[in-house]
C-alpha cells in the first residue's frame, strides 16, 4: 500500500510542477487575401500569382501580441512591412501589395507572432532600416531563422477569420508555443 501511495503522490507532484511551467496556448489566424478571398496556406508550397495581382496579409489574435512581417524580395533585399504590438481582437493588415513587370521570381514573407517582444528581431529590423549593409542583412536573417515555424503544435488548419466576411475558410489557424514564424512563399 505504501508503494502505491508513494507513486500516486510522486505523480501528483510531477504533474503539478509541469502545470506551473506550462504555457497557455497561443492561437492566431493568418490570411493571404486576394480579391477579397483568403488563399490556402499549405505547408512549404508556394502560392502562385501573376504580376500586378493585388493581395494583402491579414493577422488576427484573440490575445495581445507582437507582430512582425518581413519580406525577402527575389533580389535578396529585405523590407519590413509591419513591426508592432497589436491588442487582442484587432486586425493587422498590410497595405495592398503587388509585383510589377518585368520581374519574376519568388518572394518570402516572414510573419512572426509572439506574446513577448522579440528584442533581437526588433534590433535587427532597426539596424537594417538604418543601414542595409551585408552585416545587418545577415543579422536580420539570423534573427528570423531563430524563431521556429509552427509545425509541432498545430501546424495550421482552415479557420473562419475573427468577424471577417471573407468566408468560412479564409484564414489558417496556428496554436501552441508563445512565438511562431510562418513563411509564405509567393512565386510570380
Amino acid at each position: 500500500m505504501n508503494k502505491k501511495v508513494f507513486v500516486v503522490f510522486f505523480m501528483c507532484i510531477i504533474f503539478g510542477i509541469q502545470g506551473l511551467f506550462a504555457q497557455e496556448e497561443f492561437t492566431w489566424h493568418l490570411a493571404l487575401v486576394k480579391d477579397n478571398q483568403g488563399l490556402p496556406l499549405e505547408n512549404d508550397k508556394p502560392v502562385n500569382m501573376n504580376n500586378d495581382e493585388k493581395f494583402s496579409i491579414e493577422l488576427y489574435s484573440e490575445k495581445d501580441c507582437y507582430a512582425y512581417i518581413v519580406v525577402e524580395q527575389a533580389s535578396g533585399s529585405l523590407v519590413t512591412l509591419k513591426s508592432q504590438y497589436i491588442k487582442a481582437g484587432e486586425m493587422l493588415t498590410t497595405r495592398e501589395l503587388y509585383f510589377k513587370e518585368p520581374f519574376h521570381g519568388q518572394e518570402k514573407f516572414y510573419v512572426v507572432v509572439s506574446y513577448e517582444e522579440q528584442k533581437s528581431l526588433q534590433r535587427a529590423i532597426d539596424a537594417y532600416k538604418n543601414d542595409q549593409s551585408f552585416r545587418n542583412t545577415i543579422m536580420l536573417q539570423t534573427a528570423l531563422s531563430e524563431i521556429k515555424e509552427p509545425r509541432g503544435d498545430n501546424p495550421g488548419k482552415p479557420s473562419a477569420f475573427g468577424g471577417s466576411i471573407r468566408g468560412e475558410d479564409a484564414a489558417t489557424e496556428y496554436s501552441g508555443s508563445s512565438a511562431y514564424k510562418k513563411t509564405i512563399i509567393i512565386s510570380h
